[in-house]
C-alpha cells in the first residue's frame, strides 16, 4: 500500500464530500456526525478553493489509489489580532488507524505553517481520545484546558482538551 499525499484542489470535492460521509459514521471523536447536515459538492469546493486562496490554511489529503483514506485542515484567522495561529482537525479511516497517516498528515501540516509563519496551532481533542492525544503530544502540543461537555451525542456529554503547539 503507497498512501500519496496532496494538498486538496476543488476538483477533489466530490472525493472530499464521500470521505467526510464515511468517516462521519466511523467515530464520536469528531465534532460531525452522519446525522449532520452535509456540504454538497459545490459547497465543498468553495470552501477547498477559499482554504486555497488563504496563506494561513491548508488542506492536505492522504489518497490509497484515488480515494481519500485521511484527510487534515488548517484553518488561518483574518483577524489581524489572530492572524499568528490557526486551528487544526484531522480525521482517517477506521480501517487505516495505526499506519502512520495521522502522523504524516500533522507532520506536512506543522511544516506548512512554519512556512506560512504562524505561531500556534490549536485543536480540541475528545479526552478518552487517547490515541490521539498521544499523537499530538507526540509532535509537541500540549493540553492548555479542559471544555466540559464540549460536544452531544444524543444523551451523553463528551469533553475535550483544548491543546496547543507553540511554533
Amino acid at each position: 500500500m503507497e498512501i500519496e499525499y496532496c494538498e486538496v484542489l476543488p476538483s477533489d470535492a466530490k472525493r472530499v464530500v464521500d470521505y467526510l460521509n464515511i468517516v462521519a459514521d466511523q467515530t464520536t471523536n469528531l465534532t460531525f456526525g452522519a446525522d449532520d447536515d452535509k456540504l454538497n459538492e459545490i459547497q465543498e469546493m468553495e470552501l477547498i478553493q477559499e482554504i486555497n486562496d488563504d496563506p494561513n490554511s491548508i488542506m492536505i489529503v492522504a489518497k490509497d489509489d484515488n480515494q481519500i483514506v485521511g484527510m487534515v485542515s488548517l484553518k488561518g484567522n483574518s483577524k489581524k489580532r489572530l492572524k499568528h495561529h490557526a486551528s487544526l482537525g484531522i480525521s482517517v479511516l477506521k480501517d487505516y488507524w495505526n499506519q502512520g497517516i495521522g502522523s504524516n498528515l500533522l507532520s506536512a501540516t506543522i511544516g506548512y505553517a512554519i512556512e506560512a509563519g504562524l505561531e500556534i496551532i490549536d485543536l480540541e481533542v475528545v479526552t478518552d481520545n487517547m490515541a490521539a492525544i498521544v499523537l499530538y503530544k507526540k509532535f509537541g502540543f500540549e493540553i492548555i484546558g479542559r471544555y466540559d461537555n464540549y460536544m452531544k451525542i444524543g444523551d451523553e456529554y463528551l469533553n475535550v482538551y483544548l491543546m496547543n503547539l507553540y511554533l
